[in-house]
């Protein structure tokens, strides 16, 4: 499958394939402001088996879990517990 016609969603810039494999794509794109990338991580097929979704939601939840001790211990005003109520890890 295309990454840039996935789920019908249209970027700003062209999807980046950064690698793939048989269960995943990582692409990169870019935000408004050219010096800002972001990185999307989608099922490789269309039809993913749940096995790679539970996958994938794992792996967001270790990233997502990264990025609250990250705001803790720079902001240390608990701004990670913030980030946690807003995806539901809280």
């Amino acid at each position: 499958m295309s990454p840039s016609a996935y789920g019908g969603v249209r970027y700003k810039t062209p999807l980046e394939v950064l690698w793939e494999d048989v269960e995943r794509i990582v692409c990169r794109t870019r935000r408004d402001d050219p010096r800002q990338s972001v990185l999307i991580v989608l099922p490789a097929a269309e039809h993913p088996a749940p096995g790679t979704l539970r996958r994938l939601a794992n792996e967001y939840g270790v990233i997502l879990n990264l990025m609250i001790n990250a705001v803790e211990a720079m902001s240390g005003d608990g701004g990670g517990a913030r980030i946690a109520r807003q995806h539901g890890q809280g």
